[in-house]
């Protein structure tokens, strides 16, 4: 087998089809550059966007649902690869948050002693 062939075979294992359906709710990656701040603090991921149309097994057609009153929402055609689904932060923290968040530290020994309650 040749190099390429070998390459795309590893890749076929691995890869999983990401599809989405019109109507979804998507997170868009779009790169963003200040002057004197950095990159890895700025935001990556903009929306909620919705999908509108599929283009192709990897495009899609998108449109923001947060319409203010001097700008429409415009639609924009994104790659697969830029979107993300979207998950309401303000629900994740109201499901979850209380839960997992401890209302003071946890200790080493309280971890070593959960760890032994966990494993009798």
């Amino acid at each position: 087998m040749d190099a390429q062939a070998v390459d795309k075979r590893r890749y076929d294992e691995r890869h999983r089809p990401v599809n989405y359906n019109v109507g979804d709710l998507v997170w868009v990656f779009t790169t963003v550059r200040k002057v004197e701040l950095s990159g890895k603090l700025l935001r990556r991921y903009f929306g909620p966007y919705r999908i509108t149309r599929r283009l192709s097994d990897v495009t899609y057609e998108v449109q923001s649902i947060e319409v203010t009153s001097r700008r429409q929402s415009k639609k924009d055609i994104v790659h697969v690869l830029r979107l993300k689904p979207y998950c309401d932060p303000q629900r994740q923290l109201d499901d979850a948050g209380a839960h997992r968040i401890p209302r003071r530290p946890v200790t080493r020994s309280q971890t070593r002693l959960q760890r032994d309650a966990d494993s009798s």
